[in-house]
């Protein structure tokens, strides 16, 4: 009779244990319909977000471009380690290898010089030199000039290397 009564008692736990296991695979199902949902959706935002990027980078010529093929690449030339060239004082430049990010045609370029001093006043790091889709030049023309000192050390590639001026740099381009 004990072994009848325990054999009923398990069976009909056992049975709604069953039925809750049931109820928490079902949940289990729908939740992971809901994830497949979200990460569909998530893919789209991000192909949107692609396309629009291209878009605003290329304006009208945008159309046709598989934004897929553009890339966003950056970095810095090295504190303390970007060799920095010219003759004589006024004006220096470097060379900044972009190879790594292999791109397919010259790509979209905005560069800023750091330091650990008088790179604030520096003329020119706007504007990239012979952009190609492995290289481009930045060029420090000078100075602005301030009223509250005087300029007896003008730039110069010691003056560069002495305050450590480095390059940061964000180029997106195409990679097809």
């Amino acid at each position: 009779m004990w072994t009848l009564r325990l054999l009923l008692t398990t069976l009909l736990i056992w049975s709604a244990q069953s039925g809750r296991m049931k109820k928490v695979a079902a949940r289990v199902k729908q939740q992971g319909k809901q994830i497949e949902e979200l990460s569909s959706e998530l893919q789209t935002l991000q192909e949107e977000q692609s396309n629009n990027l291209v878009r605003v980078l290329l304006g009208p010529d945008s159309e046709g471009v598989n934004s897929s093929c553009f890339k966003t690449c950056v970095g810095d030339t090295g504190k303390g380690a970007t060799q920095w060239e010219g003759q004589g004082k006024g004006k220096i430049y470097t060379r900044v290898n972009i190879s790594s990010c292999e791109f397919t045609s010259s790509p979209i370029v905005t560069t800023a010089v750091a330091g650990d001093g008088h790179h604030d006043k520096t003329i020119g790091v706007g504007a990239p030199f012979e952009l190609t889709n492995t290289a481009f030049i930045v060029n420090l023309l000078g100075e602005t000039v301030t009223g509250f000192e005087d300029h007896a050390d003008p730039i110069d590639s010691d003056k560069a290397n002495r305050f450590k001026w480095h390059i940061f740099w964000i180029a997106v381009g195409n990679t097809c």
